[in-house]
């Protein structure tokens, strides 16, 4: 899996990017992360979507070029998934996003669930239930409309999956929910 960060400046060492890249190779999932580059030039305000483009298309031919013939599945997590899918439509064998901003926290609305409908391979949207970025009726909405779209509920799980089940009883929820979605899209 290629993970991608969201806007925290904090960049791959966020701890939810941090946490699923020590724990998914514990299901058989190897995990590619990398910084974009205003994490790497120590700002803390994102790139324009071109240059994130540009950073994620340079980790995925990095990624092919580590594990050659092996597919990969996009993933991201706030901003980094919505660059995931901009990004991979034609490059990635399904998506693995976590929470994924569907609107501005008070701002209820649907304008990034395009991105989900226009990414055509499986996904897997993991979401906390009060993320404030994702209202939870227009997420249940999106997935209903889209047969492509598996969801996990991090239930009370905030923006970055805290959730009050602490952080052990979350990652495990979240890896046999990718576990058992891996299952249904890749042979093993």
């Amino acid at each position: 899996m290629l993970l991608a960060h969201g806007s925290s400046a904090a960049g791959q060492e966020t701890p939810l990017v941090r946490d699923l890249a020590d724990e998914l190779p514990k299901i058989g999932l190897a995990v590619l992360r990398f910084d974009f580059p205003f994490v790497s030039d120590g700002k803390k305000t994102p790139n324009s979507d071109p240059v994130l483009v540009e950073a994620y298309l340079a980790a995925m031919a990095e990624a092919r070029r580590v594990l050659p013939g092996v597919p990969v599945i996009a993933g991201g997590k706030s901003l980094g998934a919505k660059i995931a899918l901009r990004t991979s439509p034609e490059k990635s064998a399904g998506a693995v996003l976590c929470g994924f901003p569907l609107h501005p926290p008070g701002h209820a609305g649907t304008a990034a669930a395009c991105l989900l409908e226009q990414y055509t391979h499986p996904v897997l949207l993991i979401q906390g239930t009060r993320d404030a970025f994702a209202n939870q009726s227009l997420v249940r909405e999106i997935v209903r409309a889209q047969r492509h779209i598996s969801l996990h509920h991090v239930e009370g799980g905030d923006h970055s999956l805290r959730s009050p089940a602490g952080p052990t009883a979350t990652m495990s929820g979240i890896l046999g929910a990718v576990d058992r979605w891996l299952q249904t899209i890749l042979p093993r």
